[in-house]
């Protein structure tokens, strides 16, 4: 997949095309992203996703919670391996927010050579804000732009969707939001110098600093696998504020099973697969000692280990 830019040019081969934001690249949105694939392979036209470096829903609500589930640099890789052409990467900015529907959709047949348009179910397109999806399709049918609405991806009888998906993490529901997502959810990040406590209680924590537009998931421990150079060790998180060394900052801190390297400096993914239990506040180090060899072993028994 090629990566392409507002001053990109397609000439030539007419495309197939979707917009969003698709935070997550989840279940429906693979729906979607495989339905313009398949259409273009059909009929030997190019795909294209355009969307967005950040959520738009931002520049319209400054108060907007910026945290997604995917950044840029982990939503393009997933676009690209539902076997799409073109991924059309654009700053939300004001001359985007200012356009139209029909001057947008003018835009991509212009620069992009935009043939036929499959909209999302709940899409609301251009400053007009227009979200009936006959009044979009009149708009592309005098284009000349082919149109096709794409029905919602329901899971076990919900609809699939970035918004319920961020209330499963905040609610620590990390199984139903792998369910929706189609994959285990993860972070990245920097692993940094913390206070040493763990490795004082037995239980030495890899400290990581998370980009800031990154949701973290709810408060608590969870049983996680840890990648490091490309291999998979099995772990167990924490995020909070370590409330029983009346911690204030927020962190995010991973005990590695069975590993002792010195990784500092490195970054490294944590991938969510269980949710243990909420942060509590111990009435001293042993008590919480004690939990966290009950946690070892809760999480363990999980692996079958």
């Amino acid at each position: 997949m090629e990566v392409l830019g507002i001053n990109s040019v397609i000439h030539g081969t007419p495309t197939v095309a979707t917009i969003g934001f698709f935070d997550g690249v989840h279940l429906g949105h693979k729906f979607l992203l495989d339905s313009v694939a398949d259409e273009a392979r059909r009929n030997g036209k190019k795909s294209v996703v355009v969307t967005f470096v950040h959520n738009p829903k931002k520049f319209f609500d400054c108060r907007y919670d910026i945290r997604q589930l995917t950044t840029t640099a982990e939503k393009t890789p997933k676009i690209s391996s539902c076997d799409i052409d073109y991924c059309l990467l654009l700053d939300f900015d004001q001359q985007i927010a200012t356009q139209t529907a029909k001057d947008f959709l003018a835009f991509l047949k212009h620069s992009f050579c935009l043939d036929t348009l499959f909209v999302g179910y709940d899409h609301t397109f251009g400053s007009d804000r227009i979200r009936d999806f006959d009044k979009i399709e009149a708009i592309c049918n005098a284009m000349g732009i082919k149109a096709h609405k794409s029905e919602q991806f329901d899971l076990t009888g919900q609809t699939v969707s970035s918004s319920r998906i961020r209330e499963y993490l905040h609610n620590g529901k990390i199984l139903e939001a792998n369910a929706m997502l189609g994959y285990k959810y993860s972070l990245k990040g920097i692993v940094m110098h913390g206070q040493m406590i763990g490795r004082t209680l037995g239980f030495p924590t890899a400290n990581l600093k998370i980009i800031s537009d990154k949701l973290l998931p709810h408060n608590g421990v969870y049983a996680v696998e840890v990648i490091i150079d490309g291999i998979r060790h099995k772990g167990m998180l924490n995020i909070g504020n370590r409330p029983t060394v009346d911690g204030v900052n927020h962190t995010v801190e991973v005990n590695i099973f069975d590993f002792d390297r010195d990784i500092y400096g490195k970054e490294i993914e944590v991938v969510f697969c269980r949710f243990v239990r909420d942060e509590v506040k111990f009435s001293s180090l042993e008590e919480l000692k004690t939990q966290l060899n009950i946690d070892r072993q809760t999480i363990s028994a999980f692996w079958g280990g």
